[in-house]
């Protein structure tokens, strides 16, 4: 890799860099740029860690935050349902899989999105399990067996999408978030997966009615809608 240092960027390698130091809590936001304080970020981190601290981040430094961070970029994205649960928020899937599966740490999905109770065309998408907002995962989910959770994020859809289809509003809001994720991570569509797709378990979900492959292509029209992006 090249060296990269205050005053480089705009770039993607810069950027990366920022979302692995938002990552390990050395900076606040990311950025395409190599600001003053990202090189502050860098210097910090350097001194923390027994490297030489002169902000230039190389192949020393590169290494070491490749190392603490897992190299747990989000590679995948996987689509889940609620099936015939009764949880219909993300307060209350958490405590459910707090009571039913304490080794989970919590919810295991990032998100959640669901139409309002009084079935108005709206929807609410709400965070779930932490998530560190780029395209590092600070904490991985345990939504499916499996290396996966390390590189993945969970959406779960409320709903049984085995016994009714999806109405029209959130599946159109579904593609618009799949497509904002693709986007900001740098995705391509056929990077999105129904958790069947990946189980190792006999599962439907994200049920029997979910035609995944309409929802990439679906994805896809809104990517390719986009200059310069490729699916």
């Amino acid at each position: 890799m090249s060296v990269l240092s205050q005053g480089d960027g705009p770039s993607l390698q810069v950027y990366r860099l920022s979302e692995q130091l938002v990552t390990t809590g050395h900076l606040s936001v990311t950025s395409e740029e190599f600001t003053p304080a990202m090189d502050l970020a860098v210097r910090a981190f350097q001194a923390q860690n027994g490297l030489t601290v002169d902000g230039l981040f190389g192949p020393a430094s590169s290494a070491k935050i490749g190392h603490l961070v897992g190299g747990r970029r989000v590679t995948s994205i996987v689509v889940h349902h609620t099936a015939g649960s009764r949880q219909n928020t993300a307060a209350e899937i958490d405590a459910y899989h707090r009571a039913q599966h304490p080794s989970w740490g919590g919810i295991a999905y990032q998100y959640v999105i669901r139409q309002p109770r009084n079935g108005a065309p709206l929807v609410v998408i709400e965070h779930g399990r932490a998530h560190a907002g780029g395209a590092w995962l600070a904490e991985p989910g345990t939504h499916v067996y499996g290396a996966v959770n390390a590189t993945s994020v969970a959406l779960c859809v409320v709903g049984d999408f085995s016994s009714e289809t999806m109405p029209s509003p959130l599946w159109r809001s579904v593609v618009g978030v799949l497509s904002t994720w693709c986007v900001a991570w740098d995705l391509k569509a056929r990077a999105i997966f129904g958790h069947h797709e990946l189980a190792e378990n006999a599962t439907s979900c994200p049920g029997d009615r979910v035609d995944l492959e309409k929802l990439r292509s679906d994805v896809r029209r809104v990517l390719d809608a986009m200059p310069m992006r490729s699916t």
